[in-house]
């Protein structure tokens, strides 16, 4: 899964789809933030659980621009 998600990265970068190479070099990256907001509410949910769909929005957001409404 990795290398084709690589590969699917590289060509993004190549045709100039992203700003730079970090996805196709780490293509962890791209779920990060979803394992994180899963860990941290399993460990601190009660004291201050994060919105998993909201913090994947804004990453995807950061990598890729923000939407524009239609």
């Amino acid at each position: 899964m990795v290398p084709a998600v690589r590969a699917l990265m590289t060509r993004a970068v190549a045709r100039g789809e992203l700003p730079n190479d970090a996805l196709a070099r780490f293509p962890q990256l791209l779920v990060a933030p979803a394992m994180i907001a899963l860990m941290w509410n399993g460990l601190f949910g009660r004291f201050d659980k994060i919105d998993v769909r909201e913090i994947l929005q804004a990453h995807i957001d950061m990598l890729f621009g923000e939407r524009k409404a239609s």
